[in-house]
């Protein structure tokens, strides 16, 4: 469902990436950023190659997205 949004001019923010599984399967974007507070999560998604800031939510982050995804726990 998220790959359908982007377009390839894209700077893509996903917060609370947990594993970075949906940050991972986004492509043909020009950059695809996540955050996540747990360290865990953090490592977990920079083992999948996924550029990965630690924070809560988008606390610290300067840069201007074009299309921002967020899939909150139940």
């Amino acid at each position: 469902m998220a790959q359908a949004e982007v377009k390839p001019d894209d700077i893509v923010l996903e917060v609370g990436t947990g594993s970075g599984y949906v940050a991972s399967s986004i492509q043909d974007c020009r950059m695809v950023v996540a955050t996540d507070i747990n360290p865990h999560a953090v490592l977990s998604a920079h083992e999948r190659g996924i550029q990965v800031v630690r924070t809560d939510l988008i606390a610290g982050l300067r840069r201007i997205f074009s299309l921002i995804l967020f899939n909150p726990p139940y």
